[in-house]
C-alpha cells in the first residue's frame, strides 16, 4: 500500500507480543502463475491459525484487533515445504520472513493449462501443528493472448490513498466485507474476461500481510480471481514505489512472453508514470492503459496523455473489453 501504511506495519512488527501458547501454524499460498514449462509459486508459514472471516456486521474495535494481528505476524523460519501439483512434488524452505518460494523452469513434462489445484504441506519436525493448505497456480498456454494487470487501492477498492489519515483508518477499522469497491469495477473486470482476457494479475504496493484480506475482498466483490502480488518489506524497496512495481511487472511479463496486457491503475500515486515506463519497454505488448481519476490527485491531461481516464467504471463498463476486442479483431 502506501509508505504511511508501511510505517504502521513496521510499528506493529517491532512491538513486544506474548508467544502464542497453542503452537499452531498456518500455511498461506499466494497464488502462483506460469506457463506449461515453468512457474512461480510463493507463500508464507506463520504462527497462529489466521484471523476470522470477514463479517459486514463486525464492529470497529474487533476489526482493529484483527488488523493488529494481520499486520503483526510471527514468521516460522526454516520450515520445509512440499508442494504437490499435477501429481508432482516440489520442495522449498521458508526464509527469515517465513516466505517459501518455488521457481521451476524447463519442466521435463509440461503442465496442463488453467487454474491447477495444489496442496502445500509442511515437512520435517517444526514443533507446530500445521494443517495442509490448498490453492491454485494459474498456468497460461504458450499461444498468444491478452491479460489484465491491475493495481488495487483506489483502482478496484476505495482506499483513499490521497488522504493518509483516512487510508489508515479504513485499513484498521474495516474488514474485507466492509471495504468499498470502486463503482462498476466488478462488472468491468468480468466483461474483460468475457471478451477473452486470459487472466487478471493484481499488482500492488500493499504489504504481503494483507494478502488474505485482499483476496477475500476480491472474492466477495466477484472480481475475477488471479494472482495477488504484494510487497515483502523484508526484501522489496520500502519507499521506492516506482522501482518496485516496474520491477514486479517486468518479471511478470518476462515469465509470460506470449501475453499482451491492459494496464489498469489510478492517479492517486504513481500508476501513470509506472505504466508509461512499462509501455515504453514493451510497446507491442501493452495494448492500453486505463487510469481512474482520484479526487485531489494530479489529473492533468499532460500526465494522463495517451491513456483512457475515467472517474469510475459505471460510465463505460466495457472500457477494458473494448481494448481487448480491438486487438482480437485485428
Amino acid at each position: 500500500m502506501l509508505k504511511i501504511l508501511g510505517v504502521v506495519f513496521v510499528m506493529f512488527s517491532v512491538l513486544p507480543f506474548a508467544a502464542r501458547a497453542d503452537h499452531r501454524g498456518i500455511i498461506l499460498i499466494h497464488a502462483g502463475y506460469g506457463t506449461p514449462g515453468k512457474f512461480v509459486l510463493q507463500g508464507r508459514v506463520l504462527e497462529g491459525e489466521g484471523i476470522r472471516a470477514a463479517d459486514k456486521d463486525l464492529g470497529r474495535f474487533a476489526n482493529v484487533v484483527d488488523s493488529f494481528n494481520t499486520l503483526e505476524t510471527d514468521e516460522l523460519k526454516g520450515v520445509g515445504v512440499e508442494v504437490e501439483i499435477d501429481g508432482r512434488s516440489f520442495a522449498s524452505r521458508t526464509d527469515d520472513d517465513g516466505v517459501w518460494r518455488i521457481e521451476s523452469q524447463d519442466l521435463l513434462s509440461p503442465l496442463p493449462t488453467g487454474a491447477l489445484p495444489i496442496t502445500v504441506r509442511a515437512t520435517g519436525e517444526t514443533g507446530y501443528v500445521i494443517a495442509d493448505a490448498h490453492g491454485v497456480v494459474h498456468i497460461f498456454g504458450d499461444e498468444p493472448g491478452i491479460a489484465v494487470i491491475s493495481d488495487f487501492d483506489d483502482t478496484v477498492a476505495n482506499s483513499g490513498v490521497t488522504d493518509k489519515k483516512r487510508l489508515i483508518a479504513r485499513t484498521l477499522t474495516k474488514n474485507a466485507a466492509q471495504m468499498e469497491v470502486v463503482a462498476g469495477a466488478s462488472v468491468a473486470f468480468r466483461h474483460a474476461m468475457q471478451a477473452g482476457a486470459r487472466g487478471v494479475f493484481y499488482v500492488s504496493g500493499s504489504p504481503q500481510n494483507l494478502h488474505e484480506r485482499i483476496t477475500e475482498f476480491l472474492s466477495i466483490q466477484q472480481m475475477p480471481p488471479g494472482p495477488v502480488l504484494l510487497k515483502n518489506f523484508g526484501e522489496d524497496p520500502f519507499t521506492k514505489q516506482v522501482e518496485y512495481k516496474v520491477g514486479r511487472i517486468t518479471r511478470l511479463m518476462n515469465l509470460l512472453p506470449n501475453l499482451s496486457f491492459v494496464l489498469v491503475g489510478d492517479s492517486g500515486e504513481k500508476d501513470p508514470e509506472i505504466y508509461r515506463i512499462v509501455a515504453e519497454r514493451y510497446p507491442r505488448r501493452v495494448i492500453g492503459i486505463v487510469i481512474r481519476r482520484v479526487n485531489d490527485a494530479d489529473n492533468t491531461d499532460s500526465r494522463l496523455f495517451g491513456m483512457t481516464a475515467l472517474d469510475d467504471y459505471t460510465g463505460d463498463p466495457e472500457v477494458l473489453a473494448k481494448l481487448i476486442n480491438k486487438v482480437r479483431m485485428k
